[in-house]
């Protein structure tokens, strides 16, 4: 192992050699503005590349959680190379480790849980078939980085997409599809297999929780005009009764983006006709302070964490592109993060362009900006403006994206 600091240029290199032909190089690397890269490089043998166009990079979903905090570190799973790498830094960005996966199959990463003494990572195999897909493949590591078990779900048909897991006690559940049919599989805490059951015929799963004893699942009928309704099962997953509804709930749609539109005494509503945001902080019903953003036409505001010193908020801008004079998609202009005070009084704000920092993860416990990292989406010769619009496009094409993590300095 060869880790080399330059305090002058704030960059660690660290190279790793994976194979006869081939090194990895991880690079932290800071700008001017203190914002912190993470990026992957790949070397052929003797090879030397000092141009970042030649950057592998690092996920391909930044949504799906692939940066998770735990304890006093926190973790970078990405894909290189056909196999799994994961780099551990601690809360102060000091390289820890590095290590790649070792798997008896060729494995694509697609989506990272985090689970408490470790992390669950949902894999699949990859083919240069396109039309072929295997199982959805879990695979349970402890927090350094060791393998404890992998299994496989599914039935083996195309199309097997993994959804959701809902973690109980010492029991997974996971939600996913296999051609728009919906399965619950169930796994122990060693990873064998318990339970795997088809419950819904020709639906998509939009979100799944448990409420009280039972489950409730939220889907999409794709063959009914994209018609939401909401199924109750019991703890065996048997049907109890289901019912269509107009749409999904606000509450809903953040508690499956992972985001919090209401916390315990604030509220934010929207002014359509003022076009603004009014967060307000409320006791008894009774409004304490209000504070006002102006807001365009599809411009978002979460409300991320509140302490009695405050709270702190994301402001997302959106901006509209036209698509072959038919379509418009969206992509982020900037973001905001934003801290108000105990009296509502806007007391920091940092502001940045380009799409960065869409999501955000807390490495210490103080409202303070150099306690939140942002993750950033960035993509570079995109050949077609679909590529925004869902997942399964982001996936395709010669575009390359770009991460990076962003850090504030007080």
């Amino acid at each position: 192992m060869n880790l080399a600091y330059s305090n002058k240029s704030q960059i660690i290199n660290y190279v790793s050699k994976t194979s006869k032909q081939l090194h990895s190089r991880y690079i932290l690397d800071s700008t001017q503005e203190n914002q912190y890269k993470i990026l992957i490089k790949n070397l052929k043998k003797d090879e030397i590349v000092d141009n970042e166009n030649n950057v592998t990079f690092l996920s391909q979903d930044t949504r799906n959680k692939k940066i998770i905090v735990q304890e006093k570190a926190y973790y970078i799973f990405g894909n290189l190379n056909n196999s799994i790498h994961i780099i551990k830094f601690s809360l102060n960005h000091k390289f820890l480790w590095a290590k790649e996966l070792k798997l008896n199959d060729i494995f694509r990463l697609n989506q990272v849980f985090d689970d408490k003494n470790g992390f669950l990572l949902q894999c699949t195999e990859t083919y240069e078939d396109l039309d072929k897909r295997d199982n959805i493949v879990i695979v349970k590591i402890d927090n350094e980085g060791n393998i404890i078990w992998n299994t496989a779900i599914g039935t083996g048909e195309i199309y097997n997409i993994l959804y959701q897991i809902h973690f109980g006690i010492n029991k997974y559940t996971l939600i996913s599809t296999a051609h728009n049919d919906i399965y619950i599989t169930q796994l122990n805490a060693k990873g064998k297999k318990v339970l795997e059951k088809r419950i819904i015929n020709r639906k998509i799963p939009y979100f799944f929780e448990k409420v009280d004893d039972n489950f409730v699942l939220y889907t999409i009928d794709t063959l009914n005009g994209w018609q939401h309704e909401q199924y109750f099962l019991d703890e065996d997953f048997n049907i109890l009764k289901n019912i269509s509804i107009a749409d999904f709930s606000e509450d809903i749609q953040r508690k499956r983006d992972c985001r919090l539109s209401t916390l315990k005494n604030f509220t934010i509503q929207k002014d359509a006709v003022k076009k603004e945001f009014i967060i307000k902080k409320v006791k008894n019903n009774v409004t304490i302070w209000d504070y006002k953003i102006k807001k365009s036409s599809i411009d978002e505001l979460y409300l991320i964490e509140t302490s009695d010193k405050g709270c702190i908020l994301q402001h997302i801008d959106y901006k509209e592109f036209e698509n072959n004079h038919t379509t418009f998609v969206s992509k982020i202009c900037s973001t905001s993060l934003i801290k108000l005070d105990a009296t509502g009084t806007k007391e920091w704000e940092k502001k940045f362009k380009n799409g960065t920092g869409q999501y955000i993860i807390k490495v210490g416990s103080e409202l303070t900006p150099n306690n939140y990292l942002f993750i950033s989406e960035q993509y570079k010769r995109v050949h077609s403006i679909n590529k925004f619009i869902t997942k399964e496009y982001q996936d395709m094409g010669s575009g390359e994206e770009q991460i990076k993590l962003l850090h504030f300095q007080n």
